[in-house]
């Protein structure tokens, strides 16, 4: 997208001043070659002109950034017609501004004091060494301007550059987000409706991670309970009871549960229940029990050496 400034060329053109009515008819708005190698189509001029038809006229161009004083309009363009050569309309100009007298005398008798230029946006490609417009998709005003540096005249004059200079093209860095509006107000919406589908979008993600985060939870809580479960069924499977806290302490339950390898498992689960097996009390002992397998089974193998010793005494 770049700024189209193009003065028109109205050589050769037979005009007409109505100064009572404020018309000066048969003004060429925009030429269908630039004599700098320029070119418009005829379908491109084609679909641009409904948007020059009742086209404001300002005096002069504005600096970028700019806002349009009241006294700037002087008029504007209607019936604009599309000939081979290029566009062309009437002008209709104010009879009572301040201008008005110095404009119908110069377009009689000085045109080369006066041009037209429009202000447009559009874009445009680089073809056999010319520049051809493809599009123009915003026409913002008609400008009238005083001794353009590279025209003649409002009736008579040559084009100046079709773009602004390279280094302003390029440099958006001071452009307002108000010739921004008025130069592409559809790209500002669009960028307003992305930034709101960004949003949206940003949202959706935010909630898809939390439920993937609580699906990851979930998951890792039904591994665990799965675990358990597979645990305590090996507990029971090799006789011992994991309710039983003698046999299966809890920091021996968590050291299985850290035992990923089912085999390993296994082996320590083998060797607590022949650990438990061996402090079992002998059958038929009176010994009181005192709660702990492992201790009792101490007290019962110390019971004949015990004995022994007190026979010894007796004799």
């Amino acid at each position: 997208m770049s700024i189209l400034q193009e003065y028109s060329d109205n050589r050769g053109v037979a005009l007409r001043v109505d100064r009572e009515n404020g018309i000066i008819h048969g003004v060429k708005l925009l030429g269908a070659v630039s004599k700098k190698g320029r070119e418009y189509p005829r379908d491109v001029m084609a679909k641009a002109l409904p948007m020059y038809e009742g086209q404001r006229v300002n005096v002069d161009h504005v600096e970028p950034g700019q806002r349009r004083s009241l006294r700037d309009r002087i008029g504007l363009v209607k019936n604009i017609t599309l000939k081979d050569d290029g566009l062309y309309g009437d002008f209709h100009f104010n009879p009572k501004h301040a201008l008005a007298e110095q404009i119908a005398w110069d377009a009689e008798n000085a045109p080369q004091n006066l041009g037209f230029s429009h202000d447009t946006r559009g874009f445009s490609r680089s073809s056999g060494g010319k520049i051809v417009v493809e599009s123009i998709d915003k026409v913002l005003s008609v400008d009238l301007v005083a001794n353009p540096a590279t025209t003649t005249g409002l009736f008579e004059s040559t084009d100046s550059e079709l773009f602004i200079p390279k280094e302003k093209e390029m440099d958006i860095t001071r452009l307002t987000i108000q010739e921004l509006r008025e130069s592409r107000d559809d790209l500002v919406q669009t960028i307003l409706t992305e930034a709101d589908e960004g949003k949206e979008i940003s949202d959706l993600k935010d909630q898809l991670k939390t439920l993937q985060e609580s699906l990851d939870d979930y998951k890792a809580a039904e591994a665990q309970h799965a675990l358990q479960e597979a645990i305590t069924g090996e507990l029971k499977a090799a006789g011992l009871d994991p309710a039983n806290k003698q046999h299966v302490s809890e920091i021996f339950f968590e050291d299985l549960a850290e035992t990923i390898d089912p085999i390993k498992r296994k082996a320590k689960i083998d060797d607590r229940k022949q650990l438990v097996g061996s402090t079992k009390p002998p059958s038929g002992s009176a010994a009181p029990s005192t709660g702990n397998p492992l201790q009792e089974s101490q007290d019962a193998a110390a019971i004949p050496s015990l004995a022994r010793r007190i026979a010894r005494f007796v004799k």
